[in-house]
Order: C-alpha cells, then structure tokens, then sequence
C-alpha cells in the first residue's frame, strides 16, 4: 500500500531518511503545483515543484521537488496542457536513495479535490491516517 502524504515536508523528511538505504518507498503526494522546471545537470529532465493545499488546513510555506521521468512526460496531463502552476496533483511516487520521482502524474478537477477533502476532514478519514501511520511504522 502506498502511503497518501499531503504535507510536503513529510515527502522531503521521508526522501532524507531514506537517502543512505537501498529501497524503494512508494508514495502519493498531493499538492499543488507552483512550478515546473529543469534540472540543473540534465535540461531534459523535469523537476515538479508543489506545496501544500490550503483547502487540506496545510501551511503552504514548504515545497517539495519530485523528479519527472520521461516516461511519465508523456501523461495526458503533460501532453494536453492541463498540468500548469496552480493545479492540484496527485502524484504517484517513489522515494530512490533519497530522490522523489514520479511515476505518474494526474491534475485533479475541483470535485475530486472536494471529495478528497471531505473523506480527508471525516471521521473515516481520521482512522484510515492513523491506520496507515501505525502500518508505516511497522514496516
């Protein structure tokens, strides 16, 4: 199961952890994105920039860079133009000795962002984090 992050800081605290250890931690990160931009030693690699969602009570002060494969530049997202600063994003990631990279991207409309928001607020919601929190930790 991977586990749901919307609060960037955990993905960069998880990326550092799991910087000096050979595996592989999948993730999805749900933000929003504040940037698209080139990495610095290879022009045709993307980094995806998001932050926090205000509408998940998050504080939007802290970002996250996650590495786009060129595999995954070829999602609709990126192909059809939906995928711009400002969009919610539901990332499906992994975290390789220390790098978060993308393994599919998705622009989320604002009813799925509602939805996720309401099952996030709910009771349900409560439990299903601890849930995952108390699985994650077990691993």
């Amino acid at each position: 199961m991977s586990l749901v992050i919307v609060d960037m800081r955990k993905v960069f605290d998880l990326a550092q952890k799991n910087g000096s250890v050979l595996g592989v931690d999948r993730l999805r990160v749900i933000g929003q994105c504040v940037g698209i931009k080139s990495l610095p030693d290879d022009a045709d690699k993307l980094q995806l920039v998001l932050q926090n969602l205000k509408e998940l009570d998050q504080d939007t002060g802290y970002t996250v860079e996650i590495s786009v494969s060129e595999e995954a530049c070829y999602g609709s997202c990126w192909t059809n133009g939906t995928l711009i600063e400002g969009s919610v994003c539901d990332v499906r990631c992994c975290v390789v000795e220390g790098r978060v990279e993308a393994m599919d991207v998705k622009v989320w409309s604002l009813a799925e962002l509602r939805a996720f928001k309401e099952f996030w607020k709910s009771e349900e919601g409560v439990k299903w984090r601890q849930m995952c929190n108390q699985e994650s930790k077990n691993c």
